[in-house]
This record gives C-alpha cells, structure tokens and sequence, in this order.
C-alpha cells in the first residue's frame, strides 16, 4: 500500500469471499501510511444518466508515487451481468453473474480493479471490477460492484476477519417451467428440511412472487434477492399455491459456496469442547450420504485429542441434542 508522498506500508490479507468478489486488507504498519476512509454511500439510488467519478491506478501507473487517475462518465446501466462462460455446474456464481453490476462510460484499463466509482458527493457507490470488461464485455467503458445495504452486510462481516455466511432458503427450480408461463414468478421445488419446507410449509409447484417486497420475475431474481442476505436472517415471501397468495416468514440456513476464503477470525462459531459446529444444511449441498437437510447442526472442525476427538465424534457428524435439548442452529 502506498499513499500520496511516498508513505507504505504493507498488508496482509484480513478476510476474503469469493462470491462478493471482495477482500478486506490489514496494513502491518498503519502509522507508516495515514489514509481518510472514504465516505461510502448508496447505490440502490443510482439512475441512469447520472454522473460519476472514478479513481483507480491504470496499468499501476500510481504505485510509485501513490497518486491515482481520476476519471469520469456517467452511469451507462444498472443491474448489468457479467459476461461468461461458467460451466452450468457451477451453481453458485459470483454475483456479478446474476446482473447486480453497474456500468459505466468512465475509461477503464487493465489495473483499474479495486478502484472507487465516486457520485458528485464524493460517496462511493462502487468497487470497479475488471472481469466483465476483460472478458469482452461493451467498451470502452466499464463495471463495478455497487455499494449498497447488501454489500455494506457483506464488508462488515469481512472487516471482523470473518466467513461471510449467506442465505439458503433451499428451493429448486423447474427449468422447463420457471416463470410459470411468462408470468411474474418461478416455479419452486423444495427440498426435504429444508428452510422453505420446515418453516414456511412451501412445497413442489409453488409459485415464489417475491422476497421482501421485491418482485421476482425470473430465477437470476431468486438468487440475488436471496443470497444477498445473511444465514440466520429472516425474509418474507409472497408465494401463490393455485389462484391463492399468502406470505411465508423464513429464517435463512446457510449457503454452500465453493472456491477459496479466508477469514482470519472464528467468529461467532469458536471451539467449543474441542468442537466447531455449523449449519447443517451444508451436508445436502455437497455429494454425501444424505439426500435430505438433516435437523441439527454439523460438525465442522475437531481440534486434535480434545474432548470431542476423545469421544469420538468426527467432522461429518450432525449433532441433534445437547443434554437432551433440540439444537437447530449454530447459536
């Protein structure tokens, strides 16, 4: 890190997700390099047309002297998707793939990631990123990550050196019939245990509206307006069954994603008798003996010749009781 008048420090890499694209960095030396947070604002209140600003280091030109380039533009789009070829196996994108990026006419080159998107308050309101424009997206031009409540949820998590925990409601789609003939909505289908089964009693054929007031039109909307929020959450869902709606009020479990994280603290979930536990949700989201969500919780770390190693229990192992009480949760 190096910032205006030659000032460094280096830094270590404090939490990062991979779903969100983000990290959040620690300096080592904080003294060495002084830096004013800029001040973040909301995205969700962008409109097309508006005027923007950009500060980002272009083919690193800034890192001797730490002086970024300033751009500017307007905002081209919102709730643009990035451009892939992501197998359709994997299921859990990045969100950048379900349309959430904005896009605008500021000049961006090879080196502008991670660089601020600025309105004319001097807010941040976005994080540019570089895949979309590398893969052969509309350019010149470029996209960012919008700094909204959803992702201000996620950056605090990351800034406590924690996992990022998102939401699983645990629906499935019907493919060859998803928005219920063109009409707002997809079609559910739900697996055993699970959230949306337990809780708001949904079941196969169900038509899923919207999530907490947003409408739904299409699966991308399901993902989004779902996975943006946190496990342990509740959400509100406007559901029709036939020509009858009503709402359903579910508390989220917790999404599998794969790829590489790295958290630097437990957390809310520490060693506890020699044990770690977490959702058990995650058992029916990944190939294993179970073809359901069973009720309880997952064993998810031992510690080597503690108590629960001793007593022989094993990472896999979905704990029901504890002193004959039902547990649910992590909590």
């Amino acid at each position: 890190f190096r910032s205006p008048g030659g000032k460094s420090s280096y830094a270590d890499i404090h939490a990062a997700d991979p779903r969100s694209d983000l990290a959040v960095l620690r300096l080592i030396n904080p003294n060495a390099a002084p830096a004013k947070a800029i001040a973040l604002g909301d995205a969700d209140k962008l409109e097309r047309g508006a005027f923007v600003l950009t500060l980002s280091n272009p083919f690193a030109a800034g890192f001797r002297d730490g002086q970024p380039s300033a751009s500017w533009g307007i905002l081209s789009n919102i709730r643009r998707r990035a451009f892939t070829h992501l197998k359709e196996e994997d299921r859990v994108k990045p969100f950048q793939y379900y349309g959430t990026l904005l896009q605008t006419d500021a000049r961006m080159h090879l080196g502008c990631s991670g660089g601020a998107v600025l309105n004319l308050s001097g807010e941040m309101v976005g994080l540019i990123t570089s895949v979309a424009a590398i893969q052969g997206g509309e350019t010149p031009g470029g996209f960012a990550i919008p700094v909204n409540a959803a992702m201000r949820r996620i950056i605090d998590v990351l800034k406590r050196g924690e996992e990022v925990d998102y939401g699983f409601l645990g629906v499935g789609f019907d493919e060859r019939n998803a928005n219920d003939n063109g009409k707002t909505g997809v079609r559910l289908t739900v697996y055993k245990g699970s959230p949306a089964f337990v809780q708001g009693k949904l079941a196969d054929g169900d038509i899923l509206l919207g999530v907490n007031g947003v409408p739904i039109h299409d699966i991308d909307d399901v993902f989004v307006n779902v996975g943006v929020h946190l496990a342990g959450t509740k959400v509100k869902l406007l559901v029709r069954h036939g020509i009858n709606e009503r709402t359903a009020e579910v508390t989220l479990s917790k999404l599998y994603v794969p790829g590489k994280r790295i958290a630097s603290s437990l957390g809310s979930r520490p060693f506890r008798r020699g044990l770690r536990v977490d959702y058990s949700s995650l058992v029916a989201q990944q190939p294993s003996r179970w073809n359901y969500i069973p009720e309880g919780v997952l064993i998810s770390e031992l510690q080597p010749e503690g108590s629960a190693d001793r007593a022989k229990l094993k990472v896999g192992d979905v704990i029901t009781h504890v002193n004959a009480v039902k547990v649910t949760t992590p909590a």
